[in-house]
């Protein structure tokens, strides 16, 4: 049972989740924070089967464990609606209709959000294998894929390394050439340079 504490309307309602994804939210807080009367109110859960009312062991701020009479989050709207605000003191009629407005928002809301991130993984790790999977199935069709086309993609092969066998080939050549105007030109660079160092020694 996962318990956390959800602010509704500045109570801090005490709610829980069980192995089933179930969600109970403690009836005393929020019936304290309604401003209702604890006894008749617990009278009302107990008798009407449509709340389903049950008690769930929860454990309080103070770290306690306490058997507290809960409901069921599915249920809790038919509770909150069943408490008419023109026939309480005029000084709870609004505090009455935000939990009524609220309550079930705010806490189905965070507690959903809790389960998005598990849902979110299983999605991604469903993708993952889905993609694994037909990277797999095309692998697979490869090896008939070239045995079909074998001889295109032989000829294609030969085709393209024969080009590029014509490719290097012309700039090596075209390397070559500047190389040897190069060398040509540095020699008949020395070849003046030495006949002039001759003729300042005659």
């Amino acid at each position: 049972m996962r318990m956390e504490f959800i602010s509704v309307v500045g109570t801090e309602l005490m709610t829980a989740m069980d192995d089933n994804s179930v969600v109970y939210v403690a009836m005393k807080p929020l019936i304290n924070g309604m401003g209702l009367d604890l006894n008749s109110q617990f009278e009302k859960l107990k008798n009407d089967s449509r709340f389903n009312y049950g008690v769930i062991p929860m454990v309080g701020l103070d770290g306690k464990t306490r058997e507290m009479g809960s409901l069921a989050l599915d249920h809790l709207p038919a509770f909150l609606y069943s408490i008419n605000p023109n026939k309480v003191r005029k000084d709870l009629r609004e505090t009455i209709i935000a939990f009524q407005n609220e309550t079930f928002a705010v806490i189905n809301a965070y507690w959903r959000g809790k389960q998005k991130p598990n849902s979110e993984l299983e999605d991604i790790i469903m993708a993952q294998n889905a993609t694994i999977a037909n990277q797999q199935r095309q692998l697979s069709q490869v090896p008939r894929i070239e045995h079909k086309n074998s001889c295109v993609n032989k000829a294609d092969i030969i085709q393209m390394i024969a080009e590029k066998k014509h490719h290097v080939e012309e700039q090596v050549d075209i390397i070559m050439k500047n190389a040897l105007a190069n060398i040509r030109g540095v020699l008949d660079t020395c070849s003046i340079s030495s006949r002039m160092e001759i003729q300042e020694l005659k």
